[in-house]
């Protein structure tokens, strides 16, 4: 016919329509486009983001406080404030400059959740009776009764399986006990930093303490004798916070520990100690100013104060409660090192207390 060809042999032969393969094809193409489209999306909208800067907080795209709240969720929101709270450092040593996202303040129930497992870093004689602070702070120790008082019959509750008690609330890595005085060194990234409670005392007076406490931390395994006189012990054993946050020395005995290092604190580890202190701890008490820090605890991680909040585990001899150890024997002896990291504990503590509105006549009702 004209206009027509007719296949040769070596040709091949033209595939015919078929209805059901096009349908095939039209439907993984559909599928593939829904999966590319669910992998954008999950990339979008991933919390955090990595990048070459460090960690970085995901913008909320709200632009008032109304659609803030409506356009984050409870999870999200105390996801993003988390992060900012812990902004790392990148590789340059400086602080990464990450958007501020609009966001809603956390609860103390969410802070409290974000904070576990808690790291108590326990100096010795700031205060053993923390830990019962911090056993009944809400949902921390739900398999004790509310009544219990941790060391009330002695020995600090050695017995205490703290993980049965407790689970999941308290950090032990690096230690022979939950609650003891181990130095930090090993474990301060992994376990300390962004989990770290504390409490700091004016150092003369953990030293006075301390020298009647059978002369705690005294490195009797090194001098091979007890101190000669009070001053002796307190040029020895000064310096004892910032071992306990800068180095690795397990507390083995009542004299073996990071206090009894008999190896002096250098002024790096004091300004490590400091910066580790300010960057690294979600509390910060002070001892001497006990009622205060309680109260304090309870305004940021929440729960009513309680009567074993004020339990004194281990009175020390030669003072009262509300009476301070008279320092004259130390003959003018200061520990410099210990006060400096006194000083930034103090102001810390102020700052926590005005962040969330602790003072002597906020805090009445805990007090009763």
């Amino acid at each position: 016919l004209p206009g027509s060809r007719f296949r040769t042999n070596s040709e091949k032969p033209t595939e015919p329509f078929s209805p059901t393969f096009s349908m095939m094809a039209l439907g993984l193409d559909f599928t593939l486009f829904l999966a590319f489209c669910s992998l954008s999306l999950s990339l979008a909208f991933s919390l955090p983001q990595n990048t070459s800067a460090g960690m970085e907080l995901v913008t909320a795209t709200c632009t008032t406080p109304a659609g803030c709240i409506s356009g984050l969720s409870d999870e999200a929101s105390f996801l993003q404030t988390s992060l900012a709270s812990r902004a790392k450092s990148s590789t340059s040593g400086k602080k990464t400059q990450a958007s501020q996202p609009s966001r809603m303040p956390l609860t103390p129930a969410k802070r409290l959740l974000a904070s576990r497992p808690v790291s108590w870093v326990h100096v010795p004689k700031c205060g053993t009776s923390f830990g019962n602070a911090l056993m009944h702070l809400p949902g921390m120790c739900p398999n004790l009764p509310l009544d219990y008082v941790w060391g009330a019959t002695g020995g600090e509750g050695e017995q205490l399986d703290i993980e049965a008690a407790c689970p999941g609330s308290f950090a032990a890595e690096g230690r022979l006990k939950w609650h003891d005085h181990a130095g930090v060194e090993g474990f301060y990234k992994s376990s300390v930093e962004g989990h770290g409670f504390i409490m700091l005392r004016q150092p003369e007076q953990r030293i006075m303490s301390g020298w009647f406490f059978q002369q705690y931390s005294w490195p009797e395994w090194w001098f091979g004798r007890p101190p000669a006189s009070l001053v002796e012990y307190a040029s020895v054993i000064s310096g004892c916070a910032v071992r306990v946050l800068t180095r690795a020395t397990l507390q083995v005995d009542l004299h073996n520990s990071p206090c009894g290092d008999p190896f002096l604190v250098r002024d790096p580890e004091i300004d490590l100690a400091k910066h580790r202190l300010r960057n690294g701890f979600l509390f910060v008490g002070i001892t001497d100013e006990w009622d205060l820090s309680m109260c304090l605890l309870h305004a940021a991680f929440g729960g009513e104060c309680l009567a074993v909040d004020f339990f004194n585990n281990r009175p020390g001899k030669n003072s009262s409660k509300d009476a301070l150890y008279n320092t004259s024997a130390l003959e003018g002896y200061t520990d410099k090192a210990d006060g400096a990291l006194y000083d930034e504990a103090l102001a810390l503590f102020s700052e926590q207390s005005q962040r969330y509105g602790v003072t002597y006549e906020s805090c009445q009702p805990c007090f009763r």
